[in-house]
C-alpha cells in the first residue's frame, strides 16, 4: 500500500533515515547525499526550501519496472540501522502518514527512488506541487547503485 505525506526540505535535501550503511551508489551519486554517522542519506531536492509531496511504498519483492512518469530513476542498496526502520523526513521531522520503509532490523534493503519536476522551481523556496517522489522498498541482498532513468539533468546547467 503506498502513503503519501508533505515533507519539509530544507537546503536541497530531503533525507533517508535509518541508513547504517550504503553499497557503492555509483550512477546514483548525483542525486544522493551521505550522512551516515547520523544513520541518514540524503536525497538531492529541486526546491530549495519549503513542502513537497513525497509517497512511500514497502513491498515484498522487487518492482517490475520503473514506472512511467518519472524523470529520474535510481536504486540504492542501504543497511538499516539497528536502531530505527527506514523512513522519509526532513533533517529534524518524520511527518506523519508515511509508512515505514523497512522493518526495524538490521539487514538489507533496496531502495528505488523515482523523482519529477526537480528543475520546476530550482534552488527556491515555498510548496512545489510539481515536484514529487516515490520512494519503493523491498529486502535484497546489497548491490551498487543504479541509475535506471535519467530524462531531466541532475542539477540546473
Amino acid at each position: 500500500m503506498r502513503t503519501s505525506a508533505h515533507v519539509w526540505v530544507e537546503d536541497q535535501t530531503i533525507w533517508l533515515h535509518g541508513a547504517r550503511d550504503l553499497t557503492d551508489p555509483s550512477d546514483a551519486q548525483p542525486f544522493l547525499l551521505e550522512m551516515l554517522d547520523a544513520d541518514m542519506v540524503g536525497i538531492s531536492t529541486g526546491l530549495s526550501m519549503g513542502r513537497l509531496v513525497v509517497t512511500t511504498e514497502r513491498r515484498a519483492g522487487p518492482p517490475p519496472r520503473p514506472e512511467a512518469g518519472w524523470q529520474i530513476v535510481l536504486e540504492i542498496s542501504v543497511l538499516v540501522s539497528d536502531e530505527r526502520p527506514l523512513q522519509v523526513g526532513s533533517f529534524f521531522e518524520l511527518p506523519d502518514g508515511l509508512d515505514l520503509l523497512s522493518e526495524d532490523e538490521p539487514e538489507w534493503w533496496r531502495v528505488r527512488i523515482h523523482m519529477r519536476g526537480r528543475l520546476e522551481r530550482w534552488d527556491l523556496t515555498g510548496t512545489s506541487d510539481g515536484e514529487s517522489y516515490l520512494l519503493v522498498s523491498w529486502r535484497q541482498p546489497p548491490s551498487p547503485g543504479a541509475l535506471l532513468r535519467m530524462e531531466e539533468p541532475p542539477w540546473v546547467p
